[in-house]
């Protein structure tokens, strides 16, 4: 299975050509946010995705990483999932068809102005 920072990193590259000299990628904010992409590679194993997908929000620079699943269960709050939202901006849950859910995680800005 392809890695969540590989995806996040196609759209991050592109992001930083088009915000060019006003903006700097924050190479912290890069490492902070391949932590979370690795803890979401791990929540696979348990919510089996069929589509991830990463976007950068032009108008706040947000990072949103969105993933299809047929299901989620959370039976406690320490959890890996709990970590995760607690650590986004926003997150949203949207219910797509009658199999999938669509989880959205929404990371902060790797960009500093310069």
């Amino acid at each position: 299975m392809i890695k969540t920072f590989d995806i996040v990193s196609e759209v991050v590259d592109e992001a930083n050509k088009r915000f060019g000299p006003l903006w700097k990628l924050s190479e912290r904010n890069l490492n902070i946010l391949n932590q979370y992409c690795v803890a979401l590679d791990t929540l696979y194993e348990h919510i089996d995705p069929s589509m991830i997908e990463a976007y950068i929000d032009e108008d706040d620079m947000t990072i949103q990483i969105k993933v299809r699943c047929p299901e989620i269960v959370i039976m406690t709050k320490h959890n890996l999932f709990y970590m995760l939202t607690s650590r986004t901006v926003r997150m949203e849950f949207s219910h797509i068809d009658n199999e999938n859910i669509l989880l959205t995680f929404v990371f902060p800005s790797l960009w500093e102005r310069v």
